[in-house]
C-alpha cells in the first residue's frame, strides 16, 4: 500500500489527528506486511461504510511535471499497477500519455503517427484520424496485461467510433489492433471486472459488457439513480464498482445486487472538481480526472485529483489464528530419471502432511517454487534434485537422483527456402497490391540489383502508402521454422519512417504479429524483422511494407523483396 502525503492538502492535521494517523499506519504495517508496494485497487472488504473523503494531492497536466506537454481535454483514465502508471486519454489532442504515478511525470505519449499505424483485427485497412478523434475511455486488463481505448461518434457525421487493444511488446503497451464499433456508439467509461474478467463500458445511464474479439456488446444494464456516466473501475475483487457521474458525484455500485451502496455517493464539487470524466482506484485512493476548461492562469486546468478514502464500519479484525499443524513429510515421482541430454523430467508433489510450500533444487543451479515442476537438463552429468516442503508446523525434504547422458550431434542446419515468386518485380507486378485504395502500384525503371522495382504512391493528400501481398500469403501455410522477411527500399522523402510487418493468421484472426521501423534517407536502404510462425501448418503469414511519409502524396520504391523460412 502506497500512502502518500502534499503540504497542498487543503485540511491542516492538529498534532493529535497526525499521532492518530501515525498508529493507524502502523497497525497497517503489522497486519498487511505482505502488500505489493505497487499500487492496486482495494478489496470490497477493506472500503469503510460511510467513507470521509480528503484531497491528498493534485497531478497537473497543463504542464505535466518537469516537463512541456499540455493536455487538451482529458476524458479517461486507466491504472496500469505493472509499471505503477496512470494512463491519460486526450480528446482534442487525439493522443493517450503514460504518466508516473509517483511524481506525475509524463513517461510517454502515443499520438496520430502511432493510431496510424494499427490494423483492423483481422487486417486490412489501417486506422486514419476519423478513428482516433474522439478518444472517451480506458480500461485496463489485469488478467491478460491489455489495455482498451474507446473512441466515440463526436461531433460530425464523419467520426467513425472504434475500440482499439493495447498488448505488451519488449515491455511496454503497444496499439496492436482497433474494431470498428456502430456508427453513434459512445462509450464514454470503461471497466474490467477481475471476478468475471469481463470488459464493461457506460454510456448515458447504462453499463454493458463489450468482447473486443467479437466486436459484441452486450445487454444493456441499468443502476437506479445512475445517469450522465463518464468513468468506471472495480475494486480488485469485482465485487463493487466505482461509478462517475452527473459531472461531480463518485458513486459505490454493489455489483451482485447492481444497487448504490449507502452514504457512498461522494460530492466532489467541495473540492472544485467541475466535471469529472473518469474514475479509478489505486490502493485507498480515489483518482479523478477533471474534464472541465479553466482559465490559462489556473494551475487546475484538466488536473487528476487524488483523493484519501477514509472513515468508520470497515472490516473487523479476524480471530486469532489456529494452532499450526504438524510439520509434512517431503517426498516426490519423477517422470525420468536417466536419459539423453536435452533431458525434460517433471516433478510431482506427493508429500503428506497438507504442504503449503515448495522448494526445488535441481541439483544444475536452478530452482522452482511451485508444487509440481518440469525441469530441462541441457548438459551431461549426475545431478540430485532435492524437495523442501514446508507448512505453518515445520518443513522437511528428500532427495532424488537424474542421469543424463551426452546428446547426439545435431544434424546440419536446413537450407533456407526463398517464398516469394516476384521478388524483383522484373517481369510485373504479379502477387502485389498496394495496401489502400487511395494508393497507386506501378513498376518502374531504377530497381535495387534489376533494371525494375515497384513504386507505390499516394494520391491526393495520402500520407501513408503500403505494399502488400496479394495472394493470401506467399506463406499461404506456415511451416516450423524461422521466417525472414527482407526489402530494398528508397524514397526522396528524408525522415519517412518505414515500417516491416509480418502478420500470422489462423481462421481469420491475427494470432501474432512482429513489425520493425526505420528512418530512411535518399539512398538504398534494406529493412529486415525476423519470425517464428505460432501455429505452423494451421496458419498463414502476410508480409506488408508501410511508409509513413513527412507529407503529402508520400512515395517509396520496393526491389528485391524476399521471405525466407529455415
Amino acid at each position: 500500500m502506497r500512502v502518500t502525503g502534499d503540504s497542498r492538502c487543503p485540511v491542516a492535521e492538529s498534532f493529535e489527528m497526525a499521532r492518530s494517523r501515525y498508529l493507524v499506519l502502523l497497525a497497517l504495517a503489522l497486519v498487511v506486511p505482505a502488500m505489493s508496494i505497487v499500487g492496486v485497487p482495494p478489496a470490497a472488504a477493506t472500503l469503510p461504510s460511510k467513507p470521509e473523503l480528503t484531497l491528498d494531492r493534485i497531478v497537473r497536466t497543463t504542464p505535466f511535471a518537469g516537463g512541456t506537454r499540455e493536455v487538451d481535454d482529458v476524458e479517461g483514465i486507466a491504472y496500469v499497477a505493472r509499471d505503477d502508471a496512470v494512463w491519460l486519454a486526450d480528446d482534442n489532442g487525439n493522443a493517450l500519455y503514460e504518466v508516473d504515478a509517483e511524481s506525475g511525470k509524463l513517461r510517454r505519449t502515443i499520438g496520430a503517427a502511432e493510431f496510424s499505424e494499427v490494423p483492423p483485427l483481422g487486417g486490412g485497412e489501417l486506422a486514419t484520424l476519423p478513428r482516433f478523434d474522439d478518444l472517451e475511455s480506458l480500461a485496463y486488463d489485469t488478467a491478460n496485461d491489455r489495455l482498451y481505448v474507446f473512441s466515440g461518434s463526436c461531433c460530425t457525421t464523419a467520426v467513425q467510433p472504434t475500440a482499439f487493444r493495447m498488448d505488451r511488446v519488449d515491455g511496454d503497451l503497444e496499439l496492436d489492433s482497433y474494431q470498428p464499433l456502430t456508427k453513434g456508439t459512445e462509450f464514454t467509461a470503461a471497466g474490467w471486472n477481475p471476478d468475471d474478467r469481463k470488459l464493461y463500458v457506460g454510456s448515458g445511464s447504462q453499463l454493458q459488457t463489450y468482447d473486443f474479439a467479437t466486436n459484441t456488446p452486450g445487454v444493456p444494464i441499468k443502476v437506479g439513480g445512475l445517469s450522465g456516466i463518464l468513468g468506471l473501475d472495480f475494486t480488485d475483487d469485482g465485487k463493487d464498482l466505482f461509478v462517475a457521474h452527473s459531472d461531480t458525484v463518485v458513486s459505490r455500485v454493489r455489483w451482485a445486487t447492481k444497487a448504490r451502496v449507502p452514504d457512498w455517493d461522494l460530492q466532489l464539487a467541495r473540492f472544485d472538481v467541475r466535471d469529472a470524466r473518469g474514475v479509478e482506484v489505486v490502493d485507498e485512493q480515489l483518482w479523478v480526472p477533471d474534464g472541465a476548461s479553466r482559465p490559462s492562469t489556473d494551475p487546475n486546468d484538466r488536473a487528476v485529483f487524488v483523493f484519501d478514502v477514509g472513515g468508520t464500519g470497515s472490516t473487523p479484525a479476524p480471530p486469532p489464528p489456529s494452532p499450526p499443524p504438524p510439520a509434512p513429510t517431503a517426498s516426490f515421482t519423477a517422470s525420468a530419471t536417466s536419459g539423453t541430454a536435452p533431458l525434460a523430467v517433471t516433478f510431482a508433489d506427493t508429500s503428506t502432511g497438507g504442504p503449503t510450500a515448495w522448494s526445488w533444487d535441481f541439483g544444475d543451479g536452478a530452482t522452482a517454487g511451485t508444487q509440481t515442476a518440469t525441469h530441462t537438463y541441457a548438459a551431461a552429468g549426475s545431478y540430485t534434485v532435492r524437495l523442501t516442503v514446508e507448512n505453518a508446523g515445520g518443513a522437511s525434504s528428500t532427495t532424488v537422483g537424474v542421469q543424463v547422458a551426452p546428446a547426439p550431434a545435431p544434424p546440419p542446419p536446413p537450407q533456407a527456402r526463398e517464398l516469394v515468386g516476384n521478388p524483383g518485380f522484373e517481369s510485373g507486378l504479379a502477387g502485389w497490391r498496394s495496401a489502400s485504395k487511395a494508393t497507386t502500384l506501378e513498376r518502374v525503371r531504377g530497381g535495387h540489383s534489376g533494371a525494375w522495382a515497384a513504386r507505390v504512391t499516394g494520391r491526393g493528400d495520402r500520407r501513408t502508402v503500403g505494399l502488400e501481398d496479394a495472394r493470401r500469403g506467399w506463406a499461404g501455410t506456415t511451416a516450423t521454422g524461422t521466417y525472414t522477411a527482407s526489402v530494398w527500399v528508397r524514397t526522396k522523402d528524408v525522415g519517412a519512417r518505414l515500417v516491416l510487418r509480418l502478420v500470422e493468421r489462423r481462421s481469420g484472426k491475427d494470432i501474432g504479429t512482429v513489425r520493425t521501423k526505420r528512418t530512411l534517407t535518399r539512398g538504398w536502404q534494406q529493412v529486415q524483422v525476423g519470425y517464428v510462425a505460432r501455429a505452423p501448418g494451421a496458419s498463414r503469414l502476410d508480409l506488408a511494407v508501410v511508409l509513413h511519409g513527412t507529407g503529402p502524396k508520400a512515395w517509396f520504391k520496393a526491389d528485391d523483396v524476399s521471405l525466407r523460412v529455415s
